[in-house]
């Protein structure tokens, strides 16, 4: 029997400060809210391992200045071209995340740098992102990984599998299911730990049990994981 999968508007949840599920990292939420007014440096950098929600962070304070800010993700680095670092400058507020993508890139790490000074110049704000605190971060252009740690610096932590359940059984609410405790926790153990996958996990379970008619018990996770497991 072939399923068929049900048209549904696609849930419009843009990434924001409100929305974002970590109370244990206010102080690097409130820092990015008031990164534009006088007081506050021009320069931030947050790090943390996947999942903690640095994407999420950097795309909120970017559609809190919508209009006036660039979000660049050095993620899809390989398919970019260091030329898109120029004239950048010209935005109050430039967000460039994942730069451990460009490590020992010579051309990025130079431009980046070089960005960094004429913003400095032009006195905007750059925040950026990447999974190991400045001094870890392995870059060849030591000038510029002395440029990472003038700013403030805020670690990110994890959520912690209650809070991510909470989340989950948040998130389903927000899309009209009902994920009851002990289904959320029997996901978190089976799925990859990651926030990121959680999260598209329940995008996922909206389609599987919309096709199916049927609510987020665990016999359906159970079902949906299987699934998965034979793609």
């Amino acid at each position: 029997m072939q399923l068929q999968f049900p048209l549904k508007l696609a849930l419009n949840r843009k990434p924001a400060f409100d929305n974002y599920f970590n109370e244990r990292n206010r102080l690097a939420v409130d820092a990015m809210q008031g990164l534009t007014q006088d007081e506050a440096p021009g320069f931030l950098y947050l790090w943390g391992e996947t999942g903690t929600g640095k994407s999420h962070l950097l795309m909120a304070l970017c559609e809190l200045h919508a209009g006036e800010s660039f979000y660049l993700p050095l993620a899809e680095s390989e398919s970019l071209s260091p030329e898109i670092l120029k004239g950048l400058e010209q935005f109050r507020l430039v967000c460039i995340d994942d730069i451990d993508n460009i490590c020992g890139e010579q051309s990025w790490e130079e431009s980046l740098f070089h960005l960094y000074n004429r913003i400095r110049e032009k006195n905007g704000y750059l925040v950026v992102s990447a999974t190991s605190a400045p001094r870890g971060v392995n870059l060849g252009l030591e000038d510029l990984k002395s440029r990472l740690m003038w700013g403030a610096v805020y670690q990110l932590q994890s959520l912690e599998d209650e809070e991510k359940a909470a989340l989950l059984m948040q998130l389903a609410a927000e899309r009209g299911m009902q994920l009851h405790t002990d289904a959320a926790a029997y996901l978190i153990k089976r799925c990859a730990r990651d926030t990121g996958y959680l999260v598209e996990s329940i995008e996922q379970l909206d389609r599987y049990s919309l096709a199916r008619q049927r609510k987020l018990t665990i016999p359906l996770l159970s079902e949906w994981l299987q699934h998965n497991q034979a793609l």
